[in-house]
């Protein structure tokens, strides 16, 4: 008597580290071709779509899951929308309280002092 194997799910762990890891090496790379500088206008949009890479790596395994009618992963984060949007404010006021305190912190202990002109490109 023969017992039927129950099918493997692959994890799909593999695929997002070769989607990660290309997408932000050809990203990165194509931007230190053009120059390599992060402050030139023509580099900064390839050094930032580099570091989508881990997104876009996991759209990527999401979307190949969903093709193949794969549930998602028993560890997978589910969120309701309305959970996430209330979250939305508290999470860009608590990281923007943190930069500010941490530029006021420097200029009270002696280093440089944050400026717009200066800071610009």
């Amino acid at each position: 008597m023969t017992t039927a194997t129950p099918v493997r799910q692959q994890s799909g762990l593999a695929l997002y580290f070769a989607v990660t890891f290309a997408t932000t090496w050809a990203f990165w790379l194509v931007a230190i071709a053009l120059g390599g500088s992060v402050k030139s206008s023509s580099t900064v949009i390839p050094y930032v779509l580099g570091g989508f890479g881990p997104v876009i790596g996991a759209i990527v395994v999401r979307a190949l899951r969903a093709r193949r009618r794969e549930p998602a992963p028993v560890h997978t984060v589910r969120l309701r929308l309305s959970m996430r949007l209330g979250w939305v404010l508290p999470l860009l006021v608590t990281a923007s309280a943190t930069v500010l305190a941490g530029a006021a912190l420097a200029h009270l202990l002696g280093g440089p002092v944050v400026s717009w002109q200066r800071g610009g490109v």
